[in-house]
């Protein structure tokens, strides 16, 4: 897999270093690269020795896209700035304000997938989640063609879901508690056709193919056995955050195969 991928290097699990060379080992066997992130000043100052000299100013969630891009083209000169998109973060910006277009004064924000109006309001919800795909492609191919290094941070997710709308798997179906479309689950805003269509707009968009990505995934919940990295946990007596540590990587891994398959 070309090494314009990365993913999220992090201990997201309470225990020792021994999380850590897990993460390398699955890395390692996925292929990516890691991307990571500073808690700390002490941390920060640790990292930055080993970051690139270009610094990416990322879209952040409240941020008007035009704006966004009109600064992009304003620094077009700057040689060491560049951008970087979070397609969850737009996603779900865009599809509050679609919702919001036709529904004023209810926000999104103000469902869940047990309020009892959700029956009646269903379908106008999936249509403004349906519409972030295209407002993520408009942006990355605006910003694509002023010529500069792109990155992208690539995660799924919906609006409904409550606390953090995104950081999840393009793999995941939202599930309700009714029937709608002959499914009790909902789309999330891109699945593996969106994923798809992303990184192929990313890549087609920018001049010098000087693109990369970021799978920002962490919301995932589950337990899987260590299998060849047990020797990792010898000392261990409850391997339980371990096989947490595991099923997340798993879930990276997942997506990463879904990348590579665009990317080649």
């Amino acid at each position: 897999m070309p090494e314009a991928v990365h993913a999220l290097f992090q201990q997201r699990i309470a225990g020792d270093d021994a999380l850590l060379r897990l993460a390398g080992l699955r890395f390692a066997q996925m292929g990516v690269a890691a991307e990571v992130y500073a808690d700390t000043p002490d941390q920060l100052e640790y990292v930055l020795r080993f970051v690139p000299a270009v610094v990416f100013l990322e879209y952040a969630a409240g941020l008007d896209l035009g704006w966004f891009t009109q600064l992009s083209e304003q620094l077009q000169d700057a040689e060491r700035v560049s951008f970087c998109i979070d397609v969850g973060h737009v996603g779900i910006k865009q599809a509050g304000a679609r919702f919001w277009l036709r529904h004023p004064g209810l926000g999104l924000g103000h469902l869940t997938t047990g309020d009892d109006r959700l029956p009646d309001l269903v379908a106008d919800v999936q249509d403004a989640v349906g519409g972030a795909l295209p407002d993520v492609l408009d942006v990355v191919r605006s910003i694509g063609r002023i010529g500069k290094p792109l990155h992208l941070h690539l995660h799924d997710g919906h609006p409904l879901v409550p606390g953090l709308h995104d950081h999840f798997s393009f793999l995941m179906r939202l599930p309700i508690p009714f029937a709608y479309q002959g499914r009790q689950s909902l789309s999330t805003m891109y699945g593996p056709a969106g994923l798809a269509a992303i990184v192929s707009a990313a890549s087609e968009a920018s001049p010098t193919r000087a693109v990369s990505f970021t799978l920002e995934v962490h919301q995932v919940e589950g337990r899987l056995p260590l299998a060849d990295a047990a020797w990792l946990f010898r000392h261990w007596r409850d391997t339980a955050n371990a096989e947490r540590m595991n099923y997340w990587l798993s879930v990276l891994s997942d997506n990463a195969m879904l990348m590579s398959q665009e990317l080649q």
